[in-house]
Order: C-alpha cells, then structure tokens, then sequence
C-alpha cells in the first residue's frame, strides 16, 4: 500500500514538473490575454494544473465593463481561452 502511494506521489510530481516546463505563457502575459478578451479589473487568479492535458491553467476573475464577475481560463501552454464564466 505504502508503495502504492509513492508510485502515485512521483507520477504526480513528475507530471507537474513537465507541465511547468512546457509554459508558454506566464500568468502575466495570461492575464493579458485575458483582459484582451474581457476588458476590465482584476480582482483574483487561481492557478490550476489540468492533468489531462498535462498543463497548467490560470483563471482570471475580471469585473467587467458592465460591473459583472467574469471567469477566464487561459492554457499556459497554448494561450487559448479554454472557459469563460
């Protein structure tokens, strides 16, 4: 059992070790991205590690234009827009 969980620690932290590696976009330039698409005021980021992808995820909470919480998620890898809430 106690194997078991070592085995599943090393794959996660291996897997999380590539997903840092393969940034393409850092949470500034994210953010950015973001804000392109939803103009208005930060308020909070989360990053997130997508392990189906193998890649990290920033999540943007922007106040919009219009005074309403929007929720952006940005790929570090691709810098696509993968969510907006």
């Amino acid at each position: 059992m106690i194997i078991i969980v070592g085995i599943i620690i090393i794959i996660g932290v291996s897997a999380y070790g590539f997903a840092t590696a393969n940034i393409n976009y850092n949470k500034e330039q994210s953010q950015e991205i973001a804000l392109q698409r939803i103009p208005g005021d930060m308020t909070d980021i989360e990053t997130e590690f997508e392990i189906e992808e193998i890649t990290l995820e920033y999540t943007f909470l922007i106040i919009d234009e219009e005074n309403v919480m929007q929720e952006v998620t940005v790929n570090s890898k691709s810098g696509a827009i993968t969510g907006i809430d």
